[in-house]
């Protein structure tokens, strides 16, 4: 457990850096956690069978810093999430990317929030982009202030918390019943559940993250997400904003496949009933129709 002597009142933040095959970043990841300026901190890093050096990275580190190490044979982001916060004890919890880094006043920003705002389950705020070698790159999109119900997080495109800066109340989370263990999504689904559960979801407009895009990213395989994403929305099929949050996930995805797969945007526009189309739709329709015309 990190923390300085005489910061016992503090509320405890359990961070969970599930890492699987991330050793190159590993060490910039556990040593932004290492910086926070917030004293009460207990990290829990996870390795999810990686097949590198990211064992061999962690337990170095942790012979210099004391924090918990497990080891699990690969079982994917939401099952490596799930072996963290079984064992964690903190108040609140950050399940923090093994390849990303967390600006220094993060953490006491996010407690500071919460204890100011006991009808909050989960919040989190804006990140910058940064490349494979730690420089910051352009098109990360900038979140404005909002507390939302349920409804509106599930019914208003684009309000969204997202993995890279969530930070969640952990008795929200165990009354909102966990993690569902069949979705390799955990953040999306964890705030969908706290939200559901009754909780406000809070997006702040401070920088919480420095998230790196790379390859090996796993929200770069946006076909597998739109289907996990699918069945995530498919749990709230009976709440009044079904539909606009299913014609948001299909828009999401026909931004990309419209460019670089197009038998896979004519599947997402078959998912969607006509009634449903919006602007965005039939703006990538055209687009659909242009590309596939000049690809003839």
């Amino acid at each position: 457990m990190l923390g300085i002597d005489g910061f016992n009142d503090l509320p405890l933040v359990s961070v969970i850096i599930p890492c699987y095959n991330h050793g190159r970043y590993l060490n910039s990841s556990i040593a932004s956690v290492l910086a926070q300026d917030y004293p009460r901190i207990e990290l829990i890093v996870v390795n999810d069978g990686s097949q590198d050096d990211s064992l061999e990275i962690m337990r170095s580190l942790q012979a210099s810093h004391g924090f918990l190490v497990i080891d699990q044979p690969n079982g994917g982001v939401t099952l490596a999430s799930e072996a963290g916060c079984k064992v964690a004890s903190g108040e609140y919890v950050v399940i923090f990317d093994a390849d990303d880094v967390m600006p220094p006043y993060r953490i006491s920003k996010q407690v500071d929030f919460f204890e100011s705002h006991p009808s909050v389950g989960c919040c989190g705020g804006n990140f910058v982009y940064i490349d494979s070698d730690g420089r910051e790159i352009a098109g990360a999109p900038l979140k404005s202030f909002g507390i939302y119900s349920f409804n509106e997080l599930f019914s208003i495109e684009n309000i969204w918390v997202g993995g890279p800066t969530s930070m969640y109340r952990r008795k929200a989370m165990l009354e909102a019943g966990g993690f569902d263990l069949s979705l390799d999504i955990q953040d999306l689904q964890m705030e969908l559940k706290i939200a559901h559960a009754g909780y406000d979801v809070a997006i702040l407009e401070d920088m919480f993250s420095y998230y790196r895009r790379h390859s090996e990213n796993k929200s770069s395989n946006y076909k597998e997400n739109f289907y996990i994403c699918l069945r995530l929305i498919d749990a709230y099929r009976q709440e009044s904003g079904y539909r606009l949050a299913r014609q948001a996930l299909v828009n999401s995805a026909l931004k990309r496949a419209v460019r670089e797969d197009l038998a896979f945007a004519g599947v997402l526009f078959r998912r969607l009933p006509l009634r449903d189309w919006n602007r965005k739709t039939f703006k990538r329709f055209r687009k659909y129709l242009w590309v596939s015309c000049v690809s003839r």
